[in-house]
């Protein structure tokens, strides 16, 4: 918990989003099979990858442009220090990217 309410009510807001698009995708069966429940992003980032490189909706287009100029940074270890990198690529290489540093750890 943060000191600004606003902050905090939209951590919640994402959290509780991403758990279920998360629960969907496995339900859907874009899960890695039997044992512990773990959604595929890569899988489904496969499946969706034609339309994310030509959307048909104003709204895909737009968010596909805004994943490829403002994609997440990749947490890295550097000598020992945690930091963020940039990464910039292709839009299926950015949305399968994006999708895997945003879920939780799969420990």
């Amino acid at each position: 918990m943060s000191d600004d309410p606003l902050l905090d009510a939209l951590a919640n807001k994402l959290f509780h989003v991403f758990s279920r698009a998360e629960y969907a995708l496995k339900a859907a069966g874009f899960n890695c099979g039997d044992g512990k429940a773990k959604a595929n992003w890569d899988a489904f980032a496969r499946k969706i990858d034609d339309l994310v490189a030509t959307p048909q909706s104003e709204d895909l287009r737009m968010a596909v442009e805004f994943m490829l100029e403002y994609p997440p940074k990749q947490q890295m270890v550097i000598h020992g220090v945690l930091s963020w990198k940039e990464v910039r690529c292709s839009s299926s290489i950015v949305l399968r990217s994006s999708m895997r540093q945003l879920r939780p750890s799969q420990q």
